[in-house]
C-alpha cells in the first residue's frame, strides 16, 4: 500500500538563482528572526497580561480547555488542509515553493513536472503562516477586549491553541526539518528532542522528496501530517489512509465548537460575522473529524478535483460563479432575511448586492447550460431545463424588486411597460413549463430511490405555488402589482427576502447536489435525504421569519387578489387554502406562545 522513496526517486538539476530577488529573499531570512522578536517584545508582550489574566475560576477553565484543545486538534486539520488544498489545484501554485519549483495556476503536483529546481530562502509558501498568525492574532486581541464573555473566553483559548500549534510546527518543521535557521540549531534539537527528530526525517524521507507511486496521485504524497509523521507511515503500512483521530478527541471537538458557536449568538457579533463563525466552526470541526475516514477523504478528493475555475471557460466558470452566488445568497439569508434586517431588499440601501446575487446566479445558470453535454445523455435536457429556470427565477428577483417598481413609475413609458408585461409572460411560461416537465424525473429517480424521488416531487410544488406570483404579474400587469404594494407596504420585500433569495439558493444546493451524484460523490439515498431536509428546513424557516419580522405589512398569501373576494364564494375558499400567513402564526402561537394583534 505504501512505498517509501528508493530508486524511483526523481532529481531534477539544481538552477541557482541570482536575481535581486532571491537576493533580497535571503537578506530577509537573516532579518526575518530579528523582526519577529522584536515585534513580540514590542506589541505583544504588553498585552500578554490582559490575555492570560482571568476574572473567574470559569475563564480559566476555559481558556486553558480550549487552547489544548485546539492545539492537538491543529495537527489534524493541517493534515487534512495540507493534503487536499495545499496540494490541491487551489493552493499547489502556493505550496509549491516549498518543494522547490514555482507551478502554474491550478496545476496540481505532477511526479514528470518541467518545474526548475528553486530553494528560496523566504518561501511563497510562508504566506500559508502569515495568515493562521493573523487569525489567532485577530481571536486573542478580539478575546482581550473587556469585560470578560464566554466567546471571548473561548476566542482567546483558539488563538492560543493556534499559537503554540503554530510555534511547535515552526520548531519541528522548519528549523529542524528544512535546517532553516542552520544545521547547527536543527542539529542541537534533534538532539534534545529524540521524537522531533523523528518527525522530522519521516516528513524528510517520505513526504518532501518527489517519488514515482504507483497508486498515488499526488508525487509526494502521505504523511501529511507533522508530528503524526511517523503513526501515518505506520498505518499507511497496514493499509489505513490515515492515523484516525481518537473518538473522545472527536466528540470533545464537536461539543466545544458547539459551544463557541452558541456563544456568538447572544454575544455583540453581527449576524454576517455570526453566520461567517458558523461555516468556520463547521469546516474546521469537520475537516479535523471527518477527514480520517476513508470514504470521506476520497470523496473530499473527487470533490476538490471538480473543475472549478474554466468550465465551460475562465470567463464563465460555472463552479465559482455557483460558489459566489450560494455565499453571497447565504449571507443574505443568514445576515439579513432571518434576523430581520431587511435593508438590502428595501429602498432604504441600492440593490447592488441583489443584483449582483441575481447576475451570479444566472451566470452561474449559463455556464451550466453550455456544459450540459459533458452529462449523461438521459439527463441533458432536464440539466437545460434546470438552467432555463434558475434563469427565471433570479429574473423574479430583479423584477419584484421595490426598485424596480419605483423605476416604471418615474420613466412613465407605455411602451416599456407593454414590453416589460410582454417579458413577463414569457419568464412565467418557460418556468412553468420547465417545472411541470421534472415530473419525468420524478418516476425516473423515484426507482433508484424514493427518498430522492419525493425530494424532487415536494421541491416541484414549491416552485409551482411560488409561480402563483408572476401568474398573476403576467395577467394583471403592473397595477395588479402596485396595488398589493399599497396595501402590503413590505410586500415586496418580503418576496424577495423570504421567497425569491431563498428559493435560488436552494435550488443551486439541489443542481450542486445532482453534480455530486453524478459523479458518484453521494449515493442517491444521500443526495434524497439532504435534499429533502434543506428544502423543508428553508421552507419551515423562511415561512417563520417573515410572519415573525414583518407581519402585518406582508401576506404569504399565494393567491393575492387586489380586493377581498366575496363571502362563501369559491376565490375566498382557494384564498384562505392557500394563505401561508395563517399556518405560520398557528405555529407559532401554539409552539412559541407567541401572539399577533391583527388575523392573518
Amino acid at each position: 500500500h505504501f512505498q517509501s522513496p528508493t530508486s524511483s526517486t526523481l532529481y531534477h538539476p539544481i538552477i541557482y538563482i541570482h536575481s535581486p530577488m532571491h537576493q533580497l529573499s535571503r537578506l530577509l531570512s537573516k532579518l526575518f528572526p530579528v523582526i519577529a522578536t522584536y515585534i513580540i517584545v514590542k506589541y505583544a508582550l504588553p498585552h500578554i497580561n490582559t490575555i492570560l489574566h482571568c476574572s473567574s475560576t470559569l475563564s480559566n477553565f476555559v481558556r486553558i480547555t480550549y487552547t489544548v484543545l485546539f492545539a492537538i486538534a491543529m495537527e489534524y486539520i493541517s493534515r487534512y488542509s495540507h493534503c487536499y488544498l495545499w496540494h490541491g489545484k487551489f493552493l499547489w501554485w502556493i505550496h509549491g515553493s516549498h518543494h522547490h519549483q514555482y507551478p502554474a495556476v491550478g496545476s496540481t503536483p505532477v511526479y514528470g513536472h518541467n518545474n526548475p529546481y528553486v530553494s528560496p530562502a523566504i518561501e511563497l509558501n510562508d504566506a500559508f503562516a502569515v495568515f493562521f498568525a493573523t487569525i489567532a492574532t485577530l481571536a486573542m486581541w478580539i478575546g482581550s477586549e473587556p469585560p470578560s464573555t464566554l466567546t471571548k473566553d473561548c476566542s482567546i483559548g483558539i488563538g492560543l491553541g493556534v499559537t503554540l500549534y503554530g510555534l511547535s510546527y515552526f520548531v519541528g518543521h522548519d528549523i529542524v526539518a528544512h535546517e532553516r535557521l542552520g544545521k547547527g540549531v536543527a542539529n542541537a534539537l534533534r538532539r534534545a528532542f529524540p521524537y522531533m527528530e523523528q518527525c522530522a526525517s519521516v516528513h524528510i524521507r517520505y513526504h518532501h522528496k518527489l517519488t514515482k507511486r504507483s497508486n498515488d496521485s499526488d508525487p509526494y504524497g502521505a504523511p501529511y501530517g507533522f508530528w503524526l509523521g511517523p503513526s501515518e507511515v505506520e498505518c499507511l503500512n497496514r493499509g489505513q489512509w490515515y492515523a484516525p483521530m481518537p473518538m473522545s478527541l472527536k466528540a470533545i471537538s464537536w461539543i466545544a465548537t458547539l459551544i463557541f458557536f452558541a456563544s456568538t449568538i447572544h454575544s455583540s457579533l453581527s449576524p454576517a460575522a455570526q453566520a461567517i463563525v458558523l461555516l468556520g466552526c463547521v469546516g474546521w470541526c469537520g475537516s479535523g473529524t471527518l477527514s480520517d475516514n476513508t470514504t470521506t477523504s476520497r470523496r473530499i478528493g473527487k470533490l476538490l478535483s471538480l473543475n472549478w475555475q474554466s468550465t465551460p471557460s475562465r470567463l464563465m466558470p460555472h463552479g465559482l460563479s455557483g460558489l459566489i452566488s450560494v455565499g453571497i445568497g447565504s449571507y443574505l439569508i443568514f445576515g439579513h432575511s432571518l434576523v430581520g434586517d431587511l435593508k438590502p431588499y428595501t429602498m432604504q440601501q441600492p440593490p447592488y448586492l441583489i443584483i449582483l446575487y441575481a447576475t451570479a446566479t444566472s451566470w452561474n445558470a449559463l455556464g451550466g447550460y453550455m456544459i450540459v453535454n459533458t452529462a449523461p445523455p438521459n439527463t441533458r435536457m432536464l440539466f437545460r431545463r434546470c438552467a432555463i429556470l434558475q434563469v427565471c427565477l433570479s429574473y423574479f428577483i430583479v423584477r419584484f424588486l421595490p426598485h424596480s417598481s419605483v423605476l416604471l413609475i418615474r420613466l412613465e413609458s407605455n411602451t416599456i411597460t407593454t414590453s416589460l408585461r410582454c417579458l413577463d409572460l414569457i419568464v412565467t411560461i418557460s418556468a412553468v413549463v420547465c417545472t411541470l416537465s421534472f415530473f419525468d424525473a420524478v418516476v425516473d429517480m423515484s426507482k433508484q430511490s424514493v427518498v430522492l424521488g419525493q425530494s424532487i416531487a415536494f421541491g416541484i410544488i414549491g416552485i409551482l405555488l411560488l409561480s402563483v406570483y408572476p401568474i398573476q404579474l403576467s395577467l394583471q400587469g403592473e397595477e395588479w402589482w402596485s396595488c398589493i404594494q399599497n396595501r402590503y407596504p413590505m410586500q415586496a420585500s418580503g418576496m424577495i427576502a423570504y421567497i425569491y433569495v431563498p428559493a435560488t439558493v436552494t435550488f443551486s444546493l439541489f443542481l450542486f447536489g445532482a453534480t455530486l451524484y453524478q459523479r458518484k460523490i453521494m449515493s442517491a439515498s444521500e443526495y434524497g435525504i439532504i435534499s429533502l431536509m434543506v428544502i423543508l428546513v428553508c421552507l419551515l424557516a423562511t415561512v417563520l421569519s417573515q410572519e415573525i419580522h414583518i407581519p402585518d405589512v406582508s401576506t404569504q398569501r399565494i393567491y393575492l387578489p387586489c380586493e377581498d373576494p366575496a363571502m362563501d364564494s369559491l376565490e375566498e375558499k382557494v384564498l384562505e387554502a392557500l394563505d401561508f400567513s395563517r399556518y405560520a402564526r398557528s405555529i407559532l402561537t401554539t409552539v412559541l406562545g407567541i401572539k399577533f394583534e391583527s388575523p392573518a
